[in-house]
């Protein structure tokens, strides 16, 4: 549980994580269309991670790039 902005004001986010294999997938994903979710799954090699991180192309949450941070630390996957 972190905070994503300063001071008090700023919410309080969680962040999960989970490994999923293929044979543990049950439907594509994309949210619980009857509760009008529209989750965008977008799926990046481990390998391609750090480069995803600092390509500013692509629009990411700042709380997105910590969370992939944390994964490569934890993994020891770091450059």
């Amino acid at each position: 549980k972190y905070r994503t902005g300063v001071g008090t004001a700023g919410p309080a986010q969680e962040l999960f994580y989970v490994e999923v294999t293929n044979e543990m997938k049950v439907n594509m994903g994309g949210g619980n269309s009857s509760e009008q979710e529209l989750i965008v799954v977008h799926e990046i090699p481990v390998d391609e991670l750090y480069q995803f991180v600092f390509d500013q192309t692509k629009a990411k949450e700042t709380s997105l790039m910590f969370g992939i941070m944390w994964f490569l630390h934890k993994k020891g996957r770091l450059p």
